[in-house]
């Protein structure tokens, strides 16, 4: 199994120097936790809308190796056997299988549906077939943008139309399409020097009367950063006094900085418990927001 995040030496996980990078480190735990026997659920594979079950065939910190693909990413080689594949859309599917894919993180544990995930492996049911187009539309798209390098095309195109302060308006309006059940908001102006924060997104919790946060740094810089917008966005602790409300992340966007020259700031970030986008990150999230209107559009 390639993991992503693995386009520089730097980033094995077998050396220290991994931990120079925060995209890489979060790889990590699927390094030190994962052992012989483990049974691993993998999205998208093999297609789009698809998710493999995998089982890890020796202890991931002993039979890991670190080889740059082709495509100059997804270093990280892990030990592990195909058992099956399905459609997350297939109704022999559970719902908290097809939920637990909307976690954003890298790497989480599942032990919790343990009994739905067997069901799945000992079915003689057909779990690829599904009674949804949309997963062929979302793979027909996203093999287009691919051959076209449209992700490349449309950040350029971003790029050119924003700049400055103008980036956090775009981004709001992009999470609220991402995320219409989330509630999007602009926090910046005199009080950020309070809370450090541009945006403010609330997820609902099990509980009416209270939320998750998540508060958003912006800015639109380029090469080298220094750790100033760090400091800024650690006060966003400011958001945890609000007894309605628990934050759960602090995110540093840097709309045109490139990993490789912030390798100091993503390590800082990383002690700091901040996840930062850069360069990379922010082509993906427009990519996300484009194809979310064009689908929108379509229908």
């Amino acid at each position: 199994m390639r993991q992503g995040w693995g386009y520089d030496e730097r980033q094995n996980l077998m050396n220290f120097t991994a931990f120079d990078d925060s995209g890489a480190k979060r790889n990590y735990p699927i390094y030190h936790k994962v052992k012989k026997g483990d049974i691993l659920l993998i999205p998208r594979l093999p297609d789009w809308g698809d998710i493999t079950i995998a089982e890890a065939t020796e202890d991931f910190d002993k039979g890991y190796k670190f080889i740059i693909s082709e495509h100059g990413d997804y270093g990280h080689i892990f030990p592990a056997k195909i058992v099956k594949h399905f459609s997350r859309t297939n109704e022999h599917v559970d719902a908290g299988i097809r939920t637990t894919f909307r976690n954003p993180s890298r790497f989480w544990n599942i032990d919790y549906l343990e009994e739905s995930i067997d069901k799945l492996i000992n079915s003689s049911e057909n779990l690829c077939s599904t009674t949804s187009i949309e997963n062929k539309i979302d793979g027909i798209v996203l093999d287009i943008i691919n051959e076209k390098n449209i992700e490349d095309e449309l950040f350029e195109i971003f790029n050119k139309k924003f700049e400055g302060k103008e980036w956090e308006n775009v981004l709001v309006e992009g999470l609220k399409e991402i995320f219409p059940y989330y509630s999007v908001e602009l926090r910046g102006g005199k009080s950020e020097a309070m809370h450090g924060t541009d945006i403010l997104v609330r997820i609902p919790s099990l509980t009416p009367e209270s939320s998750y946060a998540i508060a958003i740094q912006v800015k639109d810089y380029s090469d080298t950063v220094g750790t100033y917008p760090l400091e800024q966005l650690s006060k966003a602790d400011f958001w945890s006094d609000d007894y309605s409300m628990k934050l759960i992340d602090k995110i540093l966007i840097i709309t045109k900085a490139p990993k490789d020259k912030n390798i100091e700031l993503s390590k800082k970030a990383d002690e700091m418990g901040i996840t930062v986008f850069m360069e990379d990150e922010v082509k993906q999230l427009i990519f996300k927001i484009a194809l979310k209107k064009a689908l929108k559009g379509i229908k």
